[in-house]
């Protein structure tokens, strides 16, 4: 029966992942019900396998280009002030809304030589870290702080806002959320090895990471020449 439930699963074009999902939540009852001990039908079942991730990144040129238009917006309207300062947090740390909507005035570090801001409560079983800050992430923290866009925020209002600015600059459409896969990807063309990417991301596992920074090009280049030289 879970086999033609998960052939009917499939055939409905639900996704690999979901399947998984209600399999394990499925087999989590069976323990709950039976016991540890007890036999468990779903694990006589072949899940369907996960497709292979791929990042979900978008030029650095478009995140420039829409966060450009997005202060000028605001600054023409002196409205918006909060959601431009989350953007432009999310985009220069990488962090998720949600952490962005945690944050406190004590996790964040400008006056500290590095300045760092802290991920407390990062969600998703990940691990509290700090980020150093770039030059622009600490001016983009103050005016973070100016303004007071600490605590929860609706998403759905960002992704509004965003999409406005997208449309009004003529870039296209790409989600808020892909300022995080940007980030990653541009640290892993800048050099830095996956296993520091991952702590900068909190991530307990490096194919978590993986899905978010592709291998530069330009690194396999340079891979070929050092080959050349050996």
């Amino acid at each position: 029966e879970l086999e033609a439930q998960v052939k009917d699963w499939l055939q409905q074009g639900y996704a690999a992942s979901t399947i998984r999902h209600r399999l394990s939540a499925l087999s989590s009852l069976y323990v709950e019900l039976d016991g540890k001990r007890a036999f468990n039908p779903v694990a006589t079942v072949e899940p369907p396998p996960e497709p292979t991730a791929t990042p979900n990144a978008t030029s650095g040129e478009n995140v420039v280009q829409t966060l450009t238009s997005f202060k000028a917006r605001v600054t023409r309207h002196n409205r918006g002030w909060k959601t431009y300062a989350r953007c432009q947090v999310m985009a220069l740390t990488g962090m998720r809304h949600s952490q962005v909507g945690r944050l406190t005035r004590e996790d964040i570090w400008l006056e500290h030589d590095p300045p760092f801001v802290i991920v407390n409560r990062p969600g998703k079983r990940g691990k509290s870290h700090s980020k150093p800050l770039t030059a622009e992430g600490v001016e983009a923290f103050r005016l973070f702080i100016v303004v007071d866009a600490f605590g929860k925020f609706s998403s759905s209002a960002l992704y509004k806002s965003w999409k406005l600015t997208c449309e009004q600059c003529g870039v296209p459409f790409f989600y808020p959320y892909q300022f995080r896969h940007t980030w990653a990807t541009t640290l892993r063309a800048g050099g830095m090895d996956l296993a520091d990417v991952q702590e900068s991301l909190g991530h307990t596992s490096p194919k978590t990471t993986a899905r978010y920074a592709m291998v530069a090009t330009s690194k396999l280049v340079a891979a070929g020449s050092i080959l050349d030289k050996a």
